[in-house]
């Protein structure tokens, strides 16, 4: 199977995480690296395959033949390459479908599970598995790309792509991965199932601890320093809890810190941080001693987009190196925090950015996306916009029953969903912004991550 890819010199054509907000609000009101409602299982139709008729050539996507410069392990079906082979990994809106896109030469595999793939799926800290979440459990695939470190040097293989099992539960929503641990909360139950990446590396879906609240609600639990960064849920929340803390695996809460209406979390190189509605919470770790630091938003003329109240940060981004947050804040501002210096500062952006339109590239760039088909290369020090490109028709946020954009970068290349033409866009990061390619679909593309070897 290869899907269909043309290479471009120019532009040649003009949750989400609110899905699973308005999902989420409406489960834990009385009456938010990241829910989903119960949806028929199908089946992907047949993808056009066609030979892309360009030659396609940059880092990470010179055209070669796998078999060809590797070495075979016939009985585990292993294949050892010359290099890291990088999938694109869309799950179609409507089917329970996962389509696997080879960068380098556009071939493709795909695999069917038993329910469509929510949102809040994602792709493992290593970049080789894939948890996908379902509303009554998370099935976790291989995606059949790793590379293995060998001194100084890595070796790289791939193998076909499977489900490894499943983990049942209800509403699963966080699925988090962190210090080689992946940990999988279940709002249902207010309690994290937690799955160490050396039992799927051997092929096995083993639930090795599992980390409970108090009660069941809308929260996660990021595994963290051999500790859990958790939410507390507590007898005067309304919806969202309003407290934090540091958990050990019985649920035993050694620290907790305030933070209104929680949502949104992420590492850092020390510790933690969690989006709260007022301001971010900083949570970091000294010799075994937990600190929290509140950083309150900036003042700003803005509200949230879809009705929430008061502009703030629905979830939290964190750059490579894990010293940088940032966020859409509001309509049209961006929410940067600099976590290392405890500096929060808002940037006016003058457009209305995506829900799922901040991701940081490799270099440490901010990567933004517009509702006018926009995509910005910002500076996050001083907000500045380096480039900006126009790569898709404008579009418009809010209807639940229609997929969102999604971005997703590796190496220099971000790749963008356009849901309106069954395409993922290509574009080539530098000094500038450069349309490479377009990927033609035969589904409207959902989720969207990168399978790293």
């Amino acid at each position: 199977m290869r899907y269909e890819s043309r290479n471009l010199a120019r532009p040649a054509f003009f949750f989400g995480l609110l899905l699973l907000l308005v999902v989420v609000v409406a489960a834990c009101s009385p009456s938010d690296s990241e829910s989903s409602e119960t949806v028929p299982t199908t089946v992907a139709a047949e993808a056009t395959t066609t030979t892309d008729e360009h030659d396609h050539d940059h880092d990470h996507d010179e055209d070669h033949d796998h078999e060809d410069d590797a070495s075979e392990n016939p009985e585990a079906g292993v294949v050892e390459l010359d290099q890291a082979r990088r999938l694109l990994v869309v799950a179609a809106h409507d089917q329970a479908v996962i389509h696997f896109i080879d960068l380098a030469d556009g071939s493709a595999e795909s695999i069917e599970l038993d329910a469509i793939a929510a949102v809040s799926s994602s792709i493992t800290e290593s970049g080789r598995f894939l948890l996908a979440g379902h509303d009554d459990g998370v099935t976790v695939v291989d995606t059949g790309v790793w590379s293995e470190g060998h001194g100084t040097h890595l070796h790289h293989y791939t193998s076909e792509p499977m489900v490894l099992g499943r983990v049942n539960g209800p509403n699963p929503t966080h699925l988090i991965s962190h210090d080689h641990v992946n940990a999988l909360y279940f709002d249902g139950t207010g309690t994290a199932k937690v799955i160490s990446e050396e039992s799927l590396e051997e092929g096995e879906v083993t639930v090795m601890a599992e980390v409970p609240t108090s009660q069941p609600h809308h929260g996660f639990a990021m595994p963290v320093h051999g500790a859990y960064f958790v939410t507390v849920p507590t007898e005067d929340m309304e919806g969202l809890p309003n407290v934090v803390g540091i958990s050990d695996a019985e649920g035993t809460v050694e620290a907790q810190f305030d933070c209104p209406l929680t949502h949104g979390e992420a590492s850092l190189v020390d510790g933690a941080a969690s989006a709260c509605s007022d301001g971010v919470v900083l949570v970091t770790e000294d010799a075994g001693t937990w600190t929290g630091t509140y950083l309150t938003y900036p003042e700003i003329d803005d509200e949230d987009p879809f009705g929430f109240g008061p502009a703030r940060a629905w979830f939290l981004r964190v750059s490579s190196d894990k010293t940088m947050l940032a966020a859409p804040q509001g309509s049209r501002h961006l929410l940067v925090v600099d976590a290392e210096n405890a500096e929060i500062r808002s940037i006016d952006f003058e457009r209305s950015i995506a829900t799922f339109g901040v991701v940081f590239d490799s270099e440490g760039h901010l990567i933004v996306l517009t509702l006018d088909g926009f995509i910005h290369l910002v500076e996050p020090g001083d907000g500045s916009v380096i480039a900006s490109l126009e790569i898709v028709s404008p579009f418009e946020e809010g209807d639940t029953e229609q997929p969102w954009r999604q971005v997703a970068v590796t190496g220099d290349h971000v790749y963008v969903t356009d849901p309106a033409t069954d395409q993922v866009v290509e574009v080539a990061v530098g000094d500038t912004l450069t349309l490479e390619r377009v990927i033609d679909l035969d589904f409207a593309p959902g989720f969207l991550a990168i399978a790293n070897g």
